[in-house]
C-alpha cells in the first residue's frame, strides 16, 4: 500500500522551528521524503540556494536511513515586470502575515491569511512560468514515488492547492489538525 502525505512549509521557518519539523518527521515516520530541491542538486548535494528546512529534511532522512529525493524544477518564476522595490514591499507584507501564525497554520489553504498571502505571492510571479514549474514538479514526484510505503512530500505552502488538485490520493495531515 502506498500512502502519500503532503506538508507545506514556510521557507523562512528555520532554525526556530527545527524541533517541530523533526517531531513531525518522527511521528509520520515516512519511508521516503520528497523535498523541494531539484533532483540534480540532490544528487550533487548542492543545497546553497535552497530553504533550510529542505536541507534539514535531506540530512534527517539520510541519518534515519530513509530514501530521499528532490522534485523541484529549477526555474525563475518571478515576473520580470515587478520592480525590486515592489518585490521588497510585497515580501515585507507577506512577512508580517507569516509572523501572525505558526508555519503549520499555513497548511490550511481555506483561511483568510492563506488567501492574502497567495494574493501577495501571485503579484510577484509569472503565472505561466509558475504553471510550468508546478507541472514539472508533479512529473518529478510521479517519477520517483516508491510503489509501497509512506511517502512525505515537503513543499512550500504556496504549492499546496496545486498538489491538492493533482495528487488525488494524497493526504494533507496539517490541513485540518495541528500536531
Amino acid at each position: 500500500m502506498q500512502t502519500i502525505l503532503v506538508i507545506g512549509t514556510v521557507h523562512s521557518m528555520m532554525p526556530e522551528h527545527q524541533q517541530e519539523l523533526e517531531n513531525l518527521f518522527r511521528v509520520l515516520n515516512p519511508d521516503q521524503i520528497l523535498i523541494e530541491i531539484s533532483p540534480e542538486d540532490v544528487q550533487r548535494e548542492n543545497f546553497k540556494d535552497y530553504p533550510q528546512e529542505m536541507t534539514y529534511a535531506y540530512y534527517w532522512a539520510k541519518i534515519q536511513g530513509k530514501r530521499v529525493n528532490g522534485f523541484d524544477a529549477s526555474m525563475d518564476i518571478l515576473d520580470i515586470a515587478v520592480s525590486d522595490d515592489m518585490k521588497r514591499q510585497l515580501e515585507s507584507e507577506a512577512g508580517h502575515l507569516i509572523a501572525i501564525v505558526n508555519w503549520k497554520y499555513l497548511n490550511k489553504t481555506d483561511t483568510e491569511i492563506y488567501r492574502r498571502l497567495s494574493l501577495l505571492t501571485e503579484r510577484m510571479i509569472d503565472k505561466e512560468k509558475n504553471r510550468q514549474r508546478q507541472e514539472t514538479m508533479l512529473q518529478n514526484i510521479q517519477k520517483q514515488l516508491i510503489p509501497r510505503g509512506k511517502i512525505l512530500i515537503l513543499t512550500g505552502s504556496f504549492h499546496l492547492p496545486f498538489f491538492q488538485k493533482n495528487l488525488k490520493n494524497a493526504l494533507f495531515p496539517l490541513s485540518r489538525e495541528l500536531f
